[in-house]
């Protein structure tokens, strides 16, 4: 009776790359970088058309008497941007009140801004002018950044 035999050739290499590939896959904080600044872009954009680059649309106008309040004390100022502590906590790590947490399997960024907060989802004094406020097409931005960066890996790993 014969038997077949197949030799697999350069097994042991494979097993190391897919070894070193699930280490990579398993610690995602090294690709976050760049994740993080497309999502800061994102913002900065948003910030510069006052919401009409994002899924809820051109934020809401202010009301006339917070308009007059506003210009008082800040002077011309687009939505959302008075002191520009929102617009710069959700578009650059530097600022003191950017939140980023960089784990190994999620990415968190945000404000620590309190009003921030009321800006997200509104009052019933206030309309709700989403400081973020992705598009599907947004979304993929993003995880095209994370994607980008996990071929470079398996390309690092052999594959």
């Amino acid at each position: 009776m014969r038997w077949i035999s197949i030799e697999i050739q350069g097994e042991k290499d494979l097993a190391v790359a897919l070894t070193r590939m699930a280490d990579d896959v398993a610690d995602l904080t090294p690709y976050w970088g760049d994740v993080q600044q497309e999502f800061y872009k994102i913002e900065r954009e948003a910030f510069a058309l006052q919401g009409a680059s994002g899924k809820s649309g051109r934020w809401a106008a202010l009301s006339p008497r917070y308009a007059v309040i506003k210009f008082k004390r800040w002077g011309s100022q687009p939505i959302l941007t008075a002191s520009g502590a929102l617009r710069d906590s959700l578009t650059s790590e530097t600022a003191s009140s950017a939140i980023t947490r960089k784990e190994k399997d999620s990415l968190t960024l945000g404000s620590s801004i309190p009003y921030g907060a009321y800006h997200q989802s509104g009052t019933s004094k206030m309309p709700a002018r989403p400081p973020i406020s992705l598009t599907e097409n947004q979304h993929a931005q993003l995880l095209r950044k994370l994607t980008k960066q996990l071929k470079e890996a398996a390309k690092r790993n052999g594959f």
